[in-house]
């Protein structure tokens, strides 16, 4: 079904650095 797992991967990494910068993001409100 994964014919694209590449492109997945990198969506999921995305993901990943957006919350990581979320998080990041956070922090350094409070």
């Amino acid at each position: 079904m994964s014919s694209h797992p590449n492109l997945i991967k990198q969506a999921y990494s995305d993901a990943e650095q957006s919350k990581y910068s979320a998080k990041k993001f956070e922090s350094k409100a409070l």
